[in-house]
């Protein structure tokens, strides 16, 4: 339980992957919704979507490792720079 919130702290940028991947899934519905009244539009395959699902995962799981692997470095520097200032007064 604990791993699973932790890494979730981690993946800073996962709402927005979801959220892309959401509205990919909600044209995708559109689209077919109106293929099947006869309507030609372009169709989605399966394929297609399982790749841009994954894409988009993979991408916001990189950015994010990558966003809090700088996060940490950052407060990282500025501990020792805060201990120094309270120490000094």
């Amino acid at each position: 339980m604990f791993i699973i919130g932790a890494l979730l702290k981690k993946l800073v940028h996962l709402s927005y992957g979801l959220s892309s991947i959401l509205g990919f899934i909600g044209v995708k519905l559109v689209l077919h919704a109106l293929h099947e009244s006869g309507v030609h539009v372009p169709e989605i395959s399966i394929p297609f979507s399982l790749g841009f699902i994954v894409l988009v995962l993979a991408v916001t799981t990189i950015t994010s490792l990558r966003a809090s692997k700088k996060q940490e470095l950052q407060a990282a520097r500025e501990q020792p720079d805060a201990a120094e200032a309270g120490g000094a007064g």
